[in-house]
């Protein structure tokens, strides 16, 4: 269990969070034991057993020591990062070897991101955006491109099994690294917790009663601030929107990962300050209520191959437009008005759609927990674990 993942991390909490305390809720087979494990002290304990992995060597205390002493001191750089890069070291190889102690054979990690690199583990990986889709500056500047492409080539590499949330993410893994088909399962994305919830009439119009927005008329687009996330052609699409429909407003909700500046520019350019609200990062029950009383959730993300929110949308049975990637048509087939995500005439024209057919009658679709998958593949990373020692 990871709590460096934090709720303002948008679908990477949610999905996380969600995928966690179903395992917890599952009751498993005599053949599997699942136990829970963290670096950190949790807030809110799962049910099943859990113990946290505390090093404490003697090395380890020196090795702390030294690196609260040289990180506060005027020494050069490459000295701390020596002895950083020791201390990081040391601490993996003895939480390893507690591990190995407590008869943990295989760690699953319910996000990419590997703790315990010599314990074997499967991975879930969410994309390889990096590589499926434009050079985006959040996949590629900084070190960002080399660091993913180390992460693939080596420790997606070394995953005993790599889950991916669909069969257009398999074949990403396939064709871009090799890995091979056998060794990667598909465990289908499910709807946030977010869907569960139920915010009361009173709850609605007190939301309602602080925003300058009319109950549906408007579209909601949750994501956060990412060039990725497409939010600039879906402004062009929506100027041209509501040329024939000035009674529409845009809501944005998320944090800001470097590309809100740029977009609240491109708001001005099209003159749309008063058709755009950026309500920043909002409650689970406040983006239902959004969520519920909206005209319908945008999707327009370039990097997929899933994205949550449109499930969330689906599960409501609020109408979703989203861009045409192939995990999203995988996922949800016919439900949804695509739209092309580099074109904002396409855009425009999924708006226009989802306006004319509002009274159409809409069957909801179900994406829940596939807990049943998630056993058969610890099963069969166990049969694997136990050809060694």
């Amino acid at each position: 269990m990871n709590e460096e993942i934090r709720s303002d991390d948008g679908g990477a909490f949610s999905y996380s969070q969600s995928l966690l305390a179903a395992i917890d809720e599952r009751v498993f087979s005599e053949q599997l034991d699942v136990v829970f494990v963290s670096r950190n002290q949790l807030k809110k304990k799962p049910g099943k057993p859990f113990f946290r992995i505390q090093a404490k060597s003697r090395r380890i205390i020196l090795l702390r020591i030294i690196f609260l002493l040289v990180n506060h001191a005027i020494v050069p750089s490459k000295i701390k990062a020596k002895v950083k890069s020791l201390l990081t070291r040391e601490m993996e190889k003895s939480e390893c070897e507690i591990l190995k102690e407590n008869n943990v054979q295989v760690v699953f990690y319910p996000h990419p991101r590997v703790e315990f690199k010599d314990v074997p583990y499967i991975l879930n990986n969410w994309d390889i955006g990096h590589r499926s889709s434009f050079p985006f500056p959040e996949t590629t500047h900084k070190g960002v491109f080399e660091y993913r492409e180390n992460h693939f080539r080596v420790t997606v590499a070394k995953a005993l099994i790599v889950i991916v949330e669909s069969e257009a993410g398999k074949l990403e893994l396939m064709n871009f690294y090799q890995i091979p088909e056998q060794r990667i399962k598909v465990l289908p994305m499910h709807s946030g917790d977010l869907v569960r919830l139920e915010p009361s009439m009173d709850f609605i119009e007190g939301l309602f009663s602080k925003l300058v927005i009319e109950k549906g008329k408007y579209f909601i687009y949750p994501a956060q601030f990412w060039a990725h996330k497409n939010h600039v052609n879906l402004l062009h699409g929506f100027a041209t929107f509501i040329l024939s429909n000035p009674e529409f407003k845009l809501v944005f909700t998320g944090s800001d990962k470097g590309n809100l500046k740029h977009i609240r520019s491109e708001v001005t350019y099209l003159n749309l300050d008063d058709s755009v609200l950026f309500l920043g990062f909002v409650s689970n029950m406040d983006l239902n209520a959004l969520y519920r009383n909206s005209q319908g959730l945008v999707m327009a993300s370039l990097i997929g191959p899933t994205n949550m929110p449109p499930l969330e949308g689906a599960t409501l049975g609020i109408p979703v437009i989203c861009s045409d990637l192939a995990g999203h048509k995988e996922q949800l087939l016919d439900y949804p008005f695509y739209f092309d995500g580099l074109d904002p005439t396409s855009i425009h024209a999924a708006m226009e759609r989802c306006v004319a057919e509002t009274d159409k009658p809409r069957k909801s679709m179900s994406f829940p927990p596939r807990t049943d998958l998630i056993e058969v593949y610890f099963l069969e990373a166990g049969k694997i674990r136990s050809l060694f020692y």
